[in-house]
Order: C-alpha cells, then sequence, then structure tokens
C-alpha cells in the first residue's frame, strides 16, 4: 500500500484501505511518539487523519509524464517517488526522481 504519515508524524505503510478507514503498520525508523495511539505497531486512521502520502504504492507501474516505470522508493523529505523508467525492450532505462504531478495512472503489471 501507500507510505503514509500519521497524525503523529509517524511513518507506515498502509496495508488494509477501505472508503472510511486505513491500517496502517508503522515504520519501525519512524521518530518516537509521544501520542499513545502511535505507540503501538498498528493504527487504524480516517482517511482525513493521514497528513501525507506516497502517490501510491512502492512496487506498482505507472505511467509518468517521461513514459512507463516502476515506483522503486518514496522519498517523505521532499515528496519524490523515485521510477525505474523503461526503455524500448529494456534498452536505456533510467531513474527518475519525480513529484506527483508527473506522476499519470496506475499501469496493469502484466
Amino acid at each position: 500500500g501507500r507510505y503514509v504519515e500519521t497524525p503523529c508524524g509517524r511513518w507506515g505503510i498502509c496495508c488494509k484501505e477501505t472508503v472510511d478507514e486505513l491500517e496502517v503498520l508503522l515504520d519501525s525508523d519512524s521518530s518516537t511518539a509521544s501520542d499513545a495511539q502511535c505507540a503501538t505497531s498498528t493504527v487504524a486512521l480516517r482517511p482525513e487523519e493521514v497528513r501525507r502520502s506516497s502517490w501510491c504504492a512502492l512496487g506498482t507501474c505507472v505511467l509518468s509524464s517521461f513514459g512507463p516505470g516502476v515506483v522503486l522508493r518514496y522519498r517523505v523529505e521532499d515528496d519524490m517517488h523515485e521510477v525505474q523508467l523503461w526503455g524500448p525492450l529494456s534498452q536505456g532505462q533510467n531513474r527518475a526522481f519525480l513529484r506527483r504531478e508527473a506522476l499519470q495512472e496506475v499501469l496493469p503489471a502484466l
């Protein structure tokens, strides 16, 4: 799932998402939380409680403004997505650091 920031400032992976609730597995490397809700390893959040998030899950195939690729990493400090771009017949593979505006749609994995 998407990488999300909780109200207490900890980051985690959204492992279950419905219209009304997200279940987030907290990152053990996130900053120490004083909030009792974020002291556990998983939290349930309402969608409006998410402070920030990646555009999609890591490993997702996407179409970007630079062509198709796969999201490798999300950099929280500047909201950048590292994308391995695909060239024709795997030629010219390049990595790009893209803002969410450059990510256009999720592609089906074949």
